[in-house]
């Protein structure tokens, strides 16, 4: 019987193989799905291996997935140790003090995450968004509008911007009552 070639093969035929691996994957699917790893699979291969960044950095993303804050910035600390010059480790070390509400915290690890990459666009918005938490809107703006020039078509940038510039008003409007009382 002669092999086939890519130009022997039908319509027919290659729709005949088009379903079967169709069929293939989604009973694959569903069971890799069930195969994601766990944290406990991460400490594994750190206890085999010590120097394995990612594995730290997984489960570190793993951690933050499931809320786990402390651990996570246990895991994002030690592979800026590890790595000092990943600005994506930085980056996410400062979402995690984000969600602790350490706000210096996250502006440090995002400025350096912008030091050593300034065209990562998210290091400037999660700044601004410690800014703005820390009732320091014209530094929130200017991180907003960084963002914007990067990434011009996040609408997210625009309105976390507008809102900025509004709490901004709202505190030039409460000093100018509380200059026309005094």
């Amino acid at each position: 019987m002669k092999r086939m070639g890519m130009r022997d093969m039908t319509c027919k035929s290659i729709l005949k193989r088009w379903i079967l691996l169709t069929l293939l994957l989604g009973l694959l699917l569903p069971s890799l799905a069930l195969c994601e790893p766990t944290a406990e699979d991460y400490t594994k291969i750190i206890e085999s291996n010590p120097e394995d960044v990612s594995a730290y950095f997984d489960r570190g993303c793993l951690y933050f997935e499931q809320q786990l804050y402390d651990e996570a910035l246990s895991d994002f600390t030690k592979v800026i140790e590890m790595e000092p010059e990943t600005a994506v480790y930085y980056h996410y070390r400062g979402n995690v003090y984000l969600m602790l509400a350490l706000y210096d915290e996250a502006i440090a690890d995002n400025t350096k995450t912008i030091e050593l990459n300034p065209e990562f666009v998210y290091a400037y918005n999660d700044r601004a968004v410690a800014y703005y938490y820390l009732g320091r809107y014209e530094d929130a703006i200017t991180d907003y509008t960084a963002a914007i020039v990067l990434d011009p078509y996040d609408a997210d940038y625009y309105l976390n911007r507008a809102a900025a510039y509004e709490a901004a008003a709202a505190a030039d409007r409460d000093t100018a009552e509380s200059l026309q009382k005094n």
